[in-house]
């Protein structure tokens, strides 16, 4: 409640000090402890100073995509300080690289299933991203293939040099933009890669292991995606794939030497026409001439042939990939130069230094008494995972322990909270803030503790089935830390708020509708990032001369706390009200009851609206009738309002006994 006094000549002034406590959200509006607003919409607190907050512009402005929601959105530094680039996966099974008014799509056809989120890690210069359905992807700014995998072909326009015997096809590709085929008609067609360089398909990716494709040992894979068309009998002898290296040495996998995945099991006979096939060629099923050197291709064919009818072979997607990889996960995280995988109670981990490197005995079980992780990120020394209702840290130095046989310490931190969403962890300067059901926790490294009671009515509409969707990000220049959810019964997220931590407090935002928050920065830049998916464009928060969300002007409100003498009917002044110089208008409003019901249910009436031209301070004037209580909000459209605290009210008791307020 206000600070209340009497005056000399008998009269109450209420004094509100400042509103330095932000948003108080429970639903008794009385309640609302002092240095609390009970709405505080759009607006945030630069310097103590309630002040409208600014809106957004557009940040790249393509239109990424047809229609779709948002699975995946982040950035790609290639270098550290480097220009950063968005990268946004769609429910359309795209992931695209997006780089001022460029769009470019990297793969099609991941999964467009219900629910689909992608979790992104950038390691070293390398972008991974991971869920549960397509398995762990790795971008190196050139092209996105799944972890362990080396790009030999792409298959794109930048390649047509190189190729003979092709035909691009623009409308079925699974990476890029495009595929290549070749069709027979009763003899052998083939599609010719002759790169300008020799190939080599041995040489790992940063320090990890070479790729054994050769015919000896063979234990790695050649791979690539294939689709057939038309009406055609394939000649499975005529079929195949042809590698030649510099020396003109040959090893020959016909189509009976196909794999449909790692396991060995035979590419269907015949395939069903218009349905993508992964190939993995094993260098032991191949066939050699002389000594065939897998580090210098030279000729890469890709041959069709039918023993009646017409037959079409599409072909894209080629690379050399290990023979055991890190299994899908939902959660990425990296410590001690590490790659951790999540997953259930599970989790994965490579090679120090060597993402890529993975054996199959690198999984532990997590501590959690069966239930799965649910969040995870690095904090200073260490990882913190969370699970439904637990939190524990991994911990130790593995540096001399031989690899797969890392050893980690496990710890429990708390089994009073856990985390329910992965992305809505944020890192501040000194601790980590998650949700957990309806609430907002801070982990300091040793406790987690619940930093969001006066949010509580606020977050109590949560849909608790869709907490995975909470996306949070912070604004480190500007102390904030935004987040996005969604209210039971919605598809989308339609919420968002931001807390401050300089001030310790909560604002909401509203007019503002995006499934997600993102926070980039070069070395010398920081940028907020939101995307509507209306539009489907990038948006950069915090624009200098905005005050509108794509486009649509804002309303920013600060609504006081009631004031009152219990039991004591009033006149009420409105007093000593300042603001600091901005064009356009202001609305001042009051409301008025007998008793707090009323009071809630009385509609706000129009006070002054108040030309801001000038620094102004807003003097003595009658509000209306008598009555118990009272409450005033301020608020102005796309028009910036800035508010200097101390607000004071000033009332006259209708009753004589009029001692009861404090000093």
């Amino acid at each position: 409640m206000p600070r209340v006094s009497q005056l000399p000549d008998g009269r109450a002034l209420f004094t509100i000090e400042d509103v330095k406590k932000g948003y108080w959200s429970w639903a008794s509006p009385a309640s609302a402890p002092e240095g609390y607003a009970t709405t505080f919409q759009n607006m945030y607190l630069p310097g103590g100073v309630p002040t409208s907050l600014p809106g957004d512009g557009v940040y790249h402005d393509v239109v990424y995509s047809a229609a779709h929601t948002v699975t995946l959105h982040c950035d790609y530094k290639s270098s550290v300080g480097g220009a950063p680039v968005t990268i946004v996966g769609t429910s359309l099974g795209t992931i695209i690289h997006i780089t001022g008014t460029t769009a470019t799509v990297l793969r099609t056809n991941f999964s467009t299933a219900a629910g689909i989120w992608w979790a992104p890690l950038q390691y070293g210069s390398d972008l991974f991203i991971t869920n549960e359905t397509d398995g762990i992807w790795r971008y190196d700014n050139n092209t996105l293939v799944p972890i362990g995998a080396k790009p030999i072909a792409q298959m794109e326009t930048d390649e047509a040099s190189d190729w003979s015997g092709e035909t691009a096809d623009t409308t079925n590709y699974r990476e890029g933009l495009q595929s290549m085929y070749a069709e027979s008609s009763g003899a052998q067609t083939s599609l010719t890669y002759n790169p300008l360089a020799v190939i080599d398909a041995v040489t790992g990716r940063i320090s990890a292991r070479n790729y054994e494709v050769d015919k000896s040992p063979g234990t790695d894979y050649y791979h690539f995606k294939v689709m057939f068309s038309n009406t055609g009998t394939i000649d499975t002898t005529n079929t195949r794939v042809l590698f030649t290296d510099s020396d003109g040495d040959t090893l020959n996998f016909p189509y009976t030497a196909w794999d449909s995945d790692r396991s060995g099991t035979t590419l269907t006979n015949p395939p069903v026409a218009g349905t993508w096939y992964d190939v993995y060629l094993k260098g032991a099923d191949g066939t050699e001439t002389l000594t065939y050197n897998a580090a210098s291709i030279n000729t890469i064919a890709f041959s069709v042939d039918t023993s009646a009818g017409t037959l079409r072979m599409n072909v894209d997607d080629f690379y050399s990939i290990y023979a055991a990889t890190m299994p899908a996960c939902q959660y990425l995280a990296e410590w001690k130069n590490i790659l951790f995988g999540f997953v259930s109670d599970d989790f994965h981990f490579s090679e120090i230094g060597a993402p890529d490197e993975y054996d199959t005995d690198a999984t532990q079980t997590f501590k959690s008494n069966g239930e799965s992780v649910t969040g995870v990120a690095r904090f200073f020394n260490q990882l913190t995972i969370g699970t439904e209702n637990q939190v524990f840290t991994i911990s130790g130095d593995p540096q001399g322990d031989e690899y797969p046989g890392y050893l980690f310490n496990q710890s429990q931190v708390t089994d009073e909270v856990g985390i329910s969403s992965h992305r809505s962890i944020v890192k501040t300067k000194n601790s980590l803030i998650w949700l957990w059901k309806n609430a907002l926790y801070r982990y300091n490294g040793t406790g987690a503790t619940k930093i969001s009671y006066a949010l509580d009515d606020y977050l109590d509409d949560l849909d608790a089935n869709a907490a995975q969707f909470v996306v949070g990000a912070p604004m480190y220049t500007k102390n904030h830390v935004w987040w996005t959810w969604r209210r039971s019964g919605q598809s989308v997220n339609d919420r968002v708020f931001i807390y401050d931590a300089e001030w310790d407090c909560f604002f909401t935002v509203s007019g503002l509708t995006t499934p997600t928050v993102f926070r980039t920065a070069t070395s010398n830049a920081e940028a907020l990032l939101t995307i509507d998916e209306a539009t489907r464009k990038v948006y950069r928060q915090y624009h200098a001369s905005n005050l509108s969300f794509v486009g649509t002007n804002m309303t920013h409100r600060l609504e006081l706390p009631p004031i009152t003498i219990p039991g004591t009917a009033c006149e009420w002044v409105l007093a000593w009200l300042q603001w600091l110089s901005n064009s356009g208008t202001m609305l001042i409003e009051f409301r008025q009851g007998d008793t707090l019901l009323d009071l809630i249910a009385d509609a706000y009436e129009t006070l002054e609206t108040s030309t801001m031209t000038a620094a102004g301070e807003y003097g003595e004037n009658r509000i209306g009738d008598r009555s118990v209580w009272c409450q005033i909000r301020f608020s102005s459209t796309a028009t910036k309002m800035e508010l200097q605290p101390p607000f004071m009210v000033v009332a006259r008791p209708l009753e004589a006994s009029f001692i009861r307020v404090t000093p």
